[in-house]
């Protein structure tokens, strides 16, 4: 016996002959959980499921829910929530007796030395609704159980009950901290008088929440904390109007965790104080806008008083790079290198026995979706390559042809313009605009030696092989 959450929530439906619902074996039966986790010994329970399953039943009324956490429900669901609370040596001793690891049994008592919890559910709902009881003992349980008994019996009122799992000791207490802890027989009777309070005809519900990940690991995989919380049912007292009834989240249940001071609208109106000048008076430099930027009065500026410094290239050329070094690195100007491809090729990304090209790397994610001009092709990895490939890039260096071509393959530079590459890239565009696609533009002079062809359009498949002097001049005499 830790808290004496279950003797409580079994002994409080077969006293009230209401419905008992174990949300742990909920949990389990119906798979309402993200898996095991195996740090924390428990299933990670998926909370929007576990609403969902539960919606229909709380808002008819007459069950007992036992659950751990108290910030895991909707507040319109509850009217009191009843906070269980054990000493720490008890628990101590308790969950050594469980056998719980050494970190998790620090994290339970350093859960409860901070009143962790109870600060949560103070946070999860309004606080004059949540009531700490003490449950040290069997007398306690048996003196908590008889009021939650009877008041039920008089009220039939719904309750939910969350498991806490501890109490400072009471010589380590402050003075301002005294007026908070009570007695079993004050909190019992505090409880008592509260329920007369309530509107009669309520049913009673009870919840208990196992072990299970929040986003605060402290109380997820600690605590025990047994809450009653009381809900109206349908046809009783306050019920939620429009899509408040229907949601688990309303925008009035939204509350921010610092005030926020109130925006003022200006220039709406004079009713509202702010209209006409808008708080700016009448005429004046305070009454007009700002000036330009970087006007300095009349006197030369600084960006024409400092001289131009550097030099951009315009004849300059930007490659595309692999996904890897642009997300990673955010290098821009970064080529692809055989490694890559080879990678690519044993993963079946890439067929080897046809050309690749351009538009070939960018489909199998050897590059980016976006290629300004071009991709030039390194020998990185080189020794990988050991088939014959044959490549048509823009550019490629000594190393990376050497390598290629010692394999039996060949690389051929070819030169696109920007309208090449979206034919080339993209040629449903063409086909989508009800256009033909454009020929292939020859390079300018400049790029001339610096290519071998002319880009084919559509992508070709493949390769043109190369011929040497000697047979360019036996077909050109034949």
């Amino acid at each position: 016996m830790r808290t004496g959450k279950t003797t409580t929530s079994s002994a409080l439906a077969e006293a009230t002959q209401l419905h008992h619902i174990n949300v742990g074996d909920l949990v389990k039966a119906k798979n309402l959980h993200d898996g095991w986790d195996d740090e924390l010994d428990c299933y990670i329970i998926n909370e929007d499921l576990v609403c969902d399953e539960l919606e229909d039943t709380m808002e008819e009324g007459g069950n007992i829910v036992d659950y751990h956490g108290c910030d895991f429900f909707p507040e319109r669901w509850f009217d009191l929530v009843v906070v269980l609370q054990t000493d720490n040596t008890v628990l101590y001793d308790r969950l050594t007796r469980r056998g719980y690891s050494e970190s998790k049994l620090s994290n339970n008592i350093e859960c409860e030395i901070f009143q962790t919890l109870l600060e949560e559910a103070k946070e999860s709902y309004p606080e004059d609704i949540v009531l700490p009881l003490k449950s040290d003992s069997i007398q306690d349980i048996s003196t908590n159980l008889s009021t939650l008994a009877e008041w039920s019996t008089e009220e039939r009122g719904i309750m939910k009950v969350i498991a806490k799992q501890s109490v400072p000791p009471q010589p380590t207490v402050s003075p301002s901290e005294e007026g908070k802890i009570e007695t079993a027989d004050s909190q019992s009777h505090q409880a008592k008088k509260y329920a007369e309070k309530k509107t009669p005809q309520l049913a009673l519900n009870l919840l208990y929440h196992p072990h299970q990940s929040h986003s605060n690991p402290s109380i997820s995989s600690n605590a025990q904390t047994l809450t009653l919380a009381l809900a109206m049912p349908k046809g009783f007292g306050f019920q939620p109007q429009g899509m408040r009834a229907y949601s688990l989240l309303s925008l009035n249940d939204l509350r921010g965790k610092v005030p926020r001071k109130q925006k003022t609208r200006k220039g709406r109106g004079i009713g509202s104080g702010k209209g006409k000048t808008a708080g700016r008076g009448h005429k004046g430099q305070k009454a007009r806008g700002s000036g330009k930027l970087g006007f300095e009065g009349g006197q030369t500026p600084l960006r024409r008083r400092l001289p131009k410094r550097g030099f951009k290239n315009p004849f300059s050329l930007t490659f595309q790079v692999d996904i890897f070094s642009r997300y990673m690195f955010g290098i821009i100007n970064h080529p692809v290198g055989l490694g890559k491809i080879a990678k690519l090729i044993n993963a079946g990304k890439i067929d080897s026995s046809e050309l690749i090209t351009m538009k070939t790397l960018k489909d199998t994610g050897a590059i980016g979706k976006q290629i300004k001009d071009g991709v030039r092709l390194m020998g990185r990895g080189a020794e990988q390559i050991q088939w014959p490939i044959h490549f048509e890039v823009s550019r490629v260096t000594m190393r990376a042809k050497e390598a290629v071509e010692a394999a039996g393959g060949s690389v051929r530079r070819v030169y696109y313009n920007k309208l090449g590459f979206r034919a080339l890239l993209k040629p449903e565009w063409f086909e989508k605009k009800g256009r033909l696609l454009p020929k292939a533009a020859r390079p300018p002079p400049k790029q001339k030696d610096k290519v071998d062809s002319i880009g084919r359009l559509p992508a070709p498949t493949k390769p043109i092989p190369f011929f040497t002097e000697e047979e360019v001049a036996s077909s050109s005499s034949t």
